[in-house]
């Protein structure tokens, strides 16, 4: 658990001496990456971290390429430390369909590597064993694979499909291992002396193999929120809630309390973002009532593109990517995504067309909420809002509007342009929506 004032079991023995050589941490960013943090801290003194410590996305990492990582010593004498985060190894079981469909997207892309490693997973997972000691067995592992997915698509493999299993089947190699025996080979034979790995993941799947050795042989902090009785999560929404309030230094009624558990859930990322965003509103007031969190709080599970047009409204494409990502993975079509960024920029624009309605510095006067309040509010009576913007409460107004200022009239306009032609393409042509959409967010929001 993050913020406790003694350092948990397996951080005193990184202290006294006796770490571990493998660590998983399994959980809510929000959660582990301070737990990463104060770990990488504990066994790679700071002098030294620049040099003897590499961050590799565990999404597009090789197990052979990990395992030479761990196995090459550093420049200078000293500790080294590999973080994996997400390592797709590790994952719990997905859709294949979902696999299937990543798979070819890499492979057109020309990550052939990485579209081999999909494919070895969605195998796995179907029963097929991927070891062969001669050309009898790859004769007969080639008719599992094809089988396998014949039934997963309903029809033959296509054909790159076929390119990878000819690859697979000229390779030298008269056992072929996969990528969890690999590792679970190179963990039991153990790291170098000073060599540690440290691996973050969102969640894993408990009953893997190479889960369970690491359990078994190394550390496993276990920070996921378990699925139990609904008064053991209320129970660990206040936990977590007590621990913000403590850092923002405020406190919360009983009934803002509650509908912030009704409106967020126990999602300790979006409940740190809410706790943050009521902080700076209430300011000096140490409270926070009811009728603040019903004004600022949206719902979330109704509202799920509130991330991504905030991160539009920023400027921010890393964020918006990111958000975007989770959508597809939720499986959110493609001209759902676009109505709501296409809304997004029509309130951008009619709010850009407000601002340039007041002089220059009055526009440009407030910084926060406060200063807001002060300086715009009042010029609202005497220059009415247009249609779209007038229902909105003062905070959703000065959050909208802090994003319009960011974005010219000519921007916007350039902005809908834009997604009329994505929406006439999606419609028309059946072009894919993820690229399309991506290209938008690298291109208009630099």
């Amino acid at each position: 658990m993050p913020f406790l004032p003694d350092p948990p079991p397996w951080l005193a023995a990184v202290y006294a001496g006796r770490p571990a050589s493998v660590y998983l941490i399994v959980g809510d960013p929000f959660l582990t990456r301070p737990l990463h943090r104060q770990l990488l801290e504990a066994l790679l003194p700071a002098e030294n971290r620049d040099l003897n410590w590499e961050q590799v996305d565990g999404e597009k990492e090789e197990v052979p390429t990990l395992i030479e990582r761990l196995r090459t010593y550093p420049l200078f004498p000293g500790p080294m430390v590999v973080s994996v985060k997400n390592f797709w190894l590790l994952a719990s079981q997905e859709d294949r369909k979902g696999l299937l469909e990543k798979a070819r997207e890499a492979w057109e892309k020309g990550e052939a590597g990485r579209a081999r490693r999909l494919l070895f997973r969605i195998w796995s997972e179907s029963g097929v064993s991927l070891k062969t000691r001669s050309g009898q067995d790859a004769g007969h592992r080639r008719a599992q694979c094809l089988q396998a997915l014949e039934e997963l698509q309903a029809g033959t493999p296509p054909e790159w499909v076929l390119k990878i299993l000819d690859t697979w089947d000229q390779e030298p190699s008269l056992e072929i291992s996969s990528p969890e025996e690999l590792l679970e080979q190179a963990l039991q034979e153990g790291l170098p002396e000073g060599h540690f790995l440290i691996l973050i993941n969102d969640q894993v799947g408990r009953q893997k193999k190479i889960v369970r050795l690491i359990e078994k042989s190394g550390v496993f902090i276990d920070q996921a929120v378990k699925s139990g009785a609904k008064k053991d999560l209320a129970a660990s929404f206040k936990n977590y809630l007590k621990q913000l309030l403590a850092l923002e230094g405020k406190s919360i009624s009983p009934q803002a309390e509650a509908l912030l558990l009704k409106r967020i859930g126990l999602e300790p990322g979006l409940l740190a973002m809410e706790i943050s965003k009521l902080a700076a509103y209430t300011g000096d007031r140490t409270r926070i009532t009811l009728e603040d969190a019903d004004l600022l709080v949206g719902i979330r599970r109704e509202e799920p593109l509130y991330e991504l047009t905030t991160a539009l409204g920023e400027k921010n494409p890393p964020a918006a990517l990111r958000i975007l990502q989770r959508l597809w993975e939720r499986g959110f079509h493609p001209l759902a995504i676009l109505i709501g960024i296409t809304n997004a920029f029509r309130r951008f624009l009619a709010a850009r067309e407000w601002l340039d309605t007041l002089p220059p510095r009055a526009a440009s006067s407030w910084k926060d909420y406060p200063s807001f309040a002060q300086h715009i509010l009042p010029r609202i009576q005497k220059s009415p809002l247009p249609g779209p913007l007038s229902k909105l409460q003062p905070y959703a107004l000065f959050n909208l509007l802090k994003s319009a200022r960011l974005f010219s009239s000519a921007e916007s306009y350039q902005a809908l342009e834009a997604l009329q032609w994505i929406d006439r393409r999606l419609k028309t042509t059946g072009a894919e929506g993820r690229p399309l959409l991506e290209d938008f967010i690298l291109t208009r929001c630099r």
